[in-house]
């Protein structure tokens, strides 16, 4: 099976080529992440789509996504009023990594029952989402507790930066994420 390797950058400075993609220089902060080719349907777990590079998906499975810089925060859960700790991917930061067209504005995230939520790309850069795949320290997929929300979904943090109100935010609190589009 082939291999697609993605550079990412993970903190420090930001070298890029020609084409404006990321540059494999270790000493800039760039680390490899190898994607999956050619994954089944069975296989994927996630679609993103709309990306710069000229491929019509990225298909990606749990095991790679988990391999890109994570972070975590506690946050109110506004469907059960609880308090969480949500660990994950920041959702801005994998899009920019696969490679995000200079004229993209939004993602919309889609569900696996259908349901879809657009989200600006400059509230997914300005405020903290993530592609979570932990909820209070344990993996989402393998709680059966949890499994309505999915392997994958959206969280934010409505604490960070000053107070997000939940009421306007929490439709694009996607559970079972299964694909993204980039446009």
């Amino acid at each position: 099976m082939a291999a697609l390797s993605l550079l990412l950058w993970i903190g420090c400075g930001q070298a890029k080529d020609r084409s404006g993609r990321q540059s494999s220089d270790p000493s800039t902060g760039f680390e490899t992440v190898t994607l999956p080719e050619d994954l089944t349907d069975g296989q994927t777990d996630l679609i993103v789509e709309g990306t710069a590079g000229g491929r019509q998906e990225i298909r990606l499975d749990l095991e790679t996504i988990t391999r890109f810089p994570t972070e975590s925060f506690t946050s109110p859960d506004p469907w059960t009023g609880g308090r969480h700790e949500y660990g994950g991917v920041p959702l801005y930061g994998l899009l920019d990594a696969l490679g995000l067209p200079e004229e993209a504005t939004t993602v919309r995230v889609i569900a696996a029952n259908a349901y879809e939520a657009d989200v600006r790309l400059s509230d997914l850069k300005e405020h903290q989402y993530l592609l979570a795949t932990m909820i209070d320290g344990a993996p989402a997929a393998g709680d059966p507790s949890l499994s309505k929300r999915g392997k994958l979904f959206i969280a934010l943090n409505l604490e960070a930066g000053g107070e997000l109100d939940p009421e306007v935010y929490k439709h694009q609190l996607v559970w079972q994420v299964v694909r993204l589009v980039v446009y």
